[in-house]
């Protein structure tokens, strides 16, 4: 599900402003969102257009995701998609593109060296100034709401899953949530296996990109979608490398945001992606397992 295409939209047009100096560049469509539609340019750069039919909202999200681009590439110590020219009115960011395969596709083939990789970058993501990140990205919705959308939606499709998977998923939800700690960082908040970037087949990790949902919250939000896609092993070896803010028990949280977000992406699937919800169940089968050990 995703906001329909906007018709007005000419790729050719657009980069004839965004980029002059271009001549006869070869697009390829590589796929939409629920926002953007994204498009590589000469296979080195990424032309990413809204589909907000409202201009002012698109020149809104156009400059948002402008600046928590340029500020996540000061703090980043991976490769991000750096702005090379935007157009607020028609929705238009012209960056640069992260070469490579997204982990979805090209997982990683060295567990250890892609934890070491991730405990940095989470290390300097997570020590950004939160004053400065605060000019760029929202605070974390409360999780009080948050928890509530969750379980609303679970409760339209819990029939559909299989009992013994049921069970557990209301167990969870039952479980008391975790206190939001008093020092919040900058989070990518979407570390899921599709946003890292692998290069040298797999070998090391080449970049981080769709920074779209970043937040002033908890650093456990970034460590919940590593455990979700990629297991306790990495995540244990992400926290031992680890030197970012730690208030509290950081794995304990991150254990209970990993859970919260496979019950929501089980929940989408079923509704949505009915052909990808086994996936979802193994991976969530997983990380329950994991707490109730």
């Amino acid at each position: 599900m995703s906001r329909p295409r906007r018709p007005d939209v000419d790729p050719l047009a657009l980069l004839a402003r965004l980029a002059p100096g271009l001549r006869a560049p070869q697009v390829t469509e590589l796929g939409e969102g629920w926002d953007n539609v994204a498009y590589a340019v000469d296979g080195r750069l990424l032309l990413r257009v809204s589909k907000h039919a409202d201009p002012r909202a698109r020149a809104e999200e156009v400059e948002r995701d402008a600046g928590l681009l340029q500020f996540a590439g000061r703090h980043s110590s991976l490769a991000t998609n750096e702005v090379l020219a935007s157009d607020p009115q028609a929705g238009a960011l012209l960056l640069t593109l992260v070469a490579g395969e997204t982990a979805d596709v090209q997982p990683p083939t060295d567990g250890r060296s892609f934890a070491a990789a991730m405990a940095a970058f989470l290390t300097r993501l997570h020590s950004a100034p939160a004053v400065e990140a605060a000019a760029v990205a929202q605070v974390d919705q409360t999780l009080e709401s948050w928890f509530a959308e969750t379980v609303a939606g679970w409760e339209g499709v819990r029939s559909a899953v299989p009992m013994d998977d049921r069970l557990a998923v209301d167990d969870f939800l039952v479980l008391e949530r975790p206190a939001t700690p008093r020092r919040l960082t900058f989070c990518h908040n979407d570390l899921g296996d599709e946003h890292i970037v692998m290069g040298a087949g797999g070998a090391e990790v080449a970049g981080v990109i769709d920074w779209s949902d970043a937040i002033l919250g908890d650093p456990a939000r970034d460590l919940a979608l590593l455990w979700l896609d990629f297991g306790t092993v990495v995540v244990d070896n992400v926290l031992a490398g680890y030197q970012g803010p730690v208030e509290g028990d950081l794995r304990a949280r991150s254990w209970w945001y990993a859970a919260h977000a496979g019950v929501e992406g089980l929940t989408y699937r079923t509704r949505h992606l009915p052909h990808t919800v086994d996936e979802a169940i193994r991976r969530l089968r997983h990380v329950l397992a994991e707490g109730a050990a």
